[in-house]
């Protein structure tokens, strides 16, 4: 069968952020983060969607080593879908995320259970998130539309011990 000339179009072949093993969420998600769509998987693309399963415990944005992904912002805005995979009830996450918004004093902790979205608009700090009592697998996906050749701005004010992080 001939190739479509749309198959550009296709990512069939993702990439991982890190490799599997190197991370500290290696226990908890699969794959490591993994991402399906930029400027490196589509000649043009503009924006980013990134996704993994996640099934047990674990924190992103408290590594105290320099890896992953720090404290931000960015100009540019960013949704943190959160989708229980129970299709009897796809309502219910099956774990409780934390996800820490703002910067300063203005600094707020987000909890929630449910499949959820989190709309992240442009230059509002975030992170860490930490999932916890996870007891049932679930999808966690990140789209970054319209992303451009921007980099995420570090927070430097903030620790990692200032947002509960576990300690490896």
């Amino acid at each position: 069968m001939a190739k479509s000339r749309y198959e550009k179009y296709i990512s069939r072949k993702p990439y991982y952020l890190w490799k599997f093993g190197d991370d500290s969420v290696a226990h908890a998600m699969e794959p490591a983060p993994t991402v399906w769509a930029d400027k490196h998987v589509f000649e043009g693309c503009n924006s980013v969607i990134e996704g993994s399963n996640v099934w047990a415990d674990c924190s992103l944005g408290v590594r105290t080593d320099g890896k992953g992904t720090p404290i931000h912002k960015h100009p540019y805005e960013e949704f943190f879908l959160f989708k229980g995979m129970d299709p009897k009830n796809p309502e219910e996450l099956g774990a409780e995320v934390e996800f820490w918004v703002g910067e300063g004093d203005k600094t707020e902790k987000l909890v929630f259970t449910t499949s959820s979205v989190l709309y992240m608009p442009p230059n509002l700090a975030h992170f860490p998130m930490h999932f916890k009592n996870v007891k049932k697998p679930f999808q966690f996906f990140v789209f970054m539309p319209n992303q451009g050749e921007s980099n995420p701005e570090p927070i430097d004010s903030r620790k990692p011990s200032d947002f509960g992080a576990n300690k490896r």
